[in-house]
């Protein structure tokens, strides 16, 4: 009886320190600025209801192919994966994205108060060019490159801790 014990207690305690070494490691892609990162801010919360467009991240890729982006689509600043795109579709987005009109409009963009609004930087070279976009947004070109990065395939994925990503330098 004494060494089942013995077995359980060591099992729990080697479970829970798994699990808190895999959720505190450094994502795969936390060295170096991202190709593309999203950022979300949120509206200003309604009394009983809460931000319908809560702050976190929205899809962060690198030319290597990394992807750090919500585990699911209602999941912005709450849970979050880690994976590697295979180069045919990295190399597919970033075609695709340096011919986006989005890339062509004017940098930059107002700030309203009480609004959500997306934060898009591109990192090429040693350029980085920041765009903001007012949210809901349906029809400006933003909506389509958000849309195709968050519809790019995943393998190797894992759970990455926001925590973490918040942390990362490039956040």
């Amino acid at each position: 009886m004494r060494m089942s014990s013995q077995l359980g207690i060591f099992l729990l305690a080697a479970i829970l320190v798994g699990c808190a070494s895999t959720s505190r490691e450094l994502p795969r892609a936390s060295s170096g600025a991202p190709a593309i990162v999203i950022r979300q801010y949120p509206d200003y919360p309604i009394p009983g209801r809460g931000s319908e467009f809560p702050g976190g991240l929205i899809a962060a890729l690198w030319r290597d192919g990394c992807i750090i982006r919500p585990a699911t689509p209602d999941a912005v600043g709450k849970s979050y994966v880690e994976g590697v795109v295979r180069s045919s579709d990295r190399d597919a987005f970033f075609t695709f994205l340096s011919s986006s009109s989005a890339v062509r409009t004017p940098e930059g963009g107002g700030i309203p108060i009480h609004a959500a609004t997306q934060s898009i930087t591109i990192h090429q070279e040693a350029k980085a060019s920041k765009w903001t976009r007012v949210l809901p947004d349906t029809q400006s070109a933003w909506r389509e490159v958000e849309s195709r990065l968050l519809s790019l395939p995943i393998k190797d994925s894992r759970a990455v801790d926001w925590s973490v990503v918040r942390r990362s330098t490039w956040y």
